[in-house]
């Protein structure tokens, strides 16, 4: 692993989680979705695949704080936990058949967008927490000797 593969995940993920956050608007104001809007665990997504395998080398670099690697790690699954309530309230539930689809949209009560909209809020704090702490680890990364990164 070198330097710009990290570079390169950090920023993967700092892009796919603002796109999670999108994907959540778009649910919220009524858009159609495809299976890219189906919610994935934080272990399932690309950067959660990268970040509990190669990532976790991280934690042995002199400059990275293991407090850092569990903040990324407590926001990102509290971002995906997040878009899966969000998801639920339209698209979750009991099936209304063997043929209904999981992008069929439910019929939701009003109390239950005001609910989407306060998990999208919190959403988005999250998620700017998330892209903050990534981007101090790539600063972290940026300064670091090369021959220690590629001894990981």
């Amino acid at each position: 692993m070198n330097r710009e593969d990290i570079l390169g995940q950090l920023k993967v993920g700092k892009a796919v989680h603002s796109g999670w956050l999108q994907k959540a608007k778009q649910i919220i104001d009524g858009f159609t979705i495809n299976e890219t809007s189906t919610p994935v665990t934080s272990t399932e997504c690309q950067f959660g695949l990268w970040f509990y395998t190669d990532g976790q080398r991280l934690n042995s670099l002199r400059n990275n704080s293991p407090q850092s690697m569990k903040n990324i790690e407590a926001l990102h699954y509290k971002l995906h936990e997040t878009y899966q309530e969000i998801y639920d309230i339209y698209y979750g539930g009991k099936s209304k058949g063997f043929f209904s689809s999981k992008f069929s949209r439910k019929k939701v009560k009003d109390d239950d967008v005001i609910l989407a909209k306060s998990y999208y809020e919190q959403m988005k704090k999250i998620t700017d927490e998330l892209i903050s702490e990534l981007t101090r680890t790539e600063r972290r990364i940026a300064v670091i000797n090369a021959d220690e990164i590629n001894s990981i």
